[in-house]
């Protein structure tokens, strides 16, 4: 275990209008999500660098799992109506970036 911990919850279902929720357990963050005090979404690990989307593409050294150091950031141009919703390795060990 370690850093923040919340809550798990599973939809019941709806009612007038609201949505019901319960308890499934609980659910500590990981050291990677301390460091970027959020839940990356999108990321990949290759060779213990961890990319994932952020205000850029950011890269993390995550060979010693419990110690996630930021490793290389690369700026992305990021506006309201254009910004990178995906990312994905390619073999020959580049990233391609997607979005609008």
């Amino acid at each position: 275990m370690t850093g923040r911990k919340g809550w798990s919850r599973g939809l019941l279902g709806f009612e007038a209008g609201r949505a019901r929720f319960h308890r499934l357990g609980r659910r500590y963050s990981t050291p990677l999500e301390d460091l970027l005090s959020f839940r990356p979404q999108g990321m990949f690990v290759r060779e213990g660098l961890a990319f994932t989307l952020g205000e850029g593409l950011m890269v993390f050294d995550v060979r010693y799992s419990g110690r996630p150091r930021r490793a290389g950031y690369f700026s992305t141009a990021i506006t309201h109506d254009n910004h990178f919703d995906f990312l994905a390795p390619l073999p020959d060990g580049r990233v391609l970036l997607g979005g609008r």
